[in-house]
């Protein structure tokens, strides 16, 4: 039986640019790549690089995934300061910045950042995706988007909302969902007078077609069903590391 659109139609198109496999961008100061890096012995990736893409639960490297997006959270993390030992602390609401404990950046201090008393506020957009595995089954993963890499956020944003079904689909006609066709994620290179890193891209990939993609429509379905319980939610603190492994600052760079 195909896959039945009207069950889904409108899913996740209400993007807010407001314990998970994590798919994080490895940077040149990361443990898997430095080997100077004092956790290199245990987190090493033979023939990591910076600018790869790491899924966590296997260590699997990428130059570009090819990735359904399912649903989208935006929230503040509180870290804890890596000198006092770092962690997740929670995750809050966007409203979080009218507590008496809220703290913003110094307009006149590009290194500062938002702080919840003592502690690192980071806005963050999690998306939880399926991805194209190597092994070639599409598997459940989540990215972590903050400080450059917001940018990226709003770019998927924008390309799901303005997405149409073409003259050629069997879907025409249909309301479009979030994972109406794949994207293409990949980084690239970006420099400042603070140095250099690698940041998110996205750019579409195929229309998912209803009945060759039939399978994969209905599994990736069924996550979406059950995405409100896989994604942080605001004071839940959950053990996810940081989205790039380096310092998050103003959105222009991550020094």
């Amino acid at each position: 039986m195909a896959f039945d659109i009207t069950k889904f139609a409108g899913k996740g198109m209400d993007i807010e640019l407001t314990a998970l496999p994590i798919i994080s961008v490895l940077q040149k100061g990361s443990a898997e790549v430095d080997e100077t890096h004092e956790n290199y012995s245990t987190k090493g990736i033979e023939g990591a690089k910076a600018g790869n893409l790491c899924y966590a639960p296997d260590s699997t490297l990428y130059n570009e995934m090819e990735v359904l997006f399912i649903k989208n959270v935006m929230l503040y993390a509180e870290w804890r300061p890596r000198n006092q030992g770092g962690g997740l602390v929670a995750h809050h609401p966007l409203s979080i910045i009218r507590s008496p404990n809220y703290k913003p950046r110094d307009p006149n201090n590009p290194k500062s950042k938002e702080m919840l008393g003592e502690n690192d506020l980071i806005q963050t957009s999690y998306w939880l995706v399926q991805f194209k595995h190597k092994s070639g089954e599409w598997t459940e993963g989540l990215f972590a988007m903050s400080s450059t890499n917001l940018t990226c956020s709003r770019a998927i944003g924008k390309l799901i909302r303005g997405f149409d079904y073409p003259e050629t689909s069997r879907f025409k006609g249909a309301k479009p969902f979030s994972f109406s066709r794949s994207y293409i994620i990949s980084t690239e290179a970006r420099r400042n007078e603070e140095g250099s890193w690698y940041a998110l891209t996205v750019k579409p990939g195929r229309t998912l077609d209803k009945k060759e993609d039939e399978k994969l429509l209905e599994e990736t379905a069924e996550h979406a069903e059950k995405a409100d319980r896989l994604l942080p939610t605001a004071t839940e603190a959950k053990a996810l590391p940081p989205s790039t492994g380096v310092v998050v600052t103003e959105e222009g760079s991550p020094f």
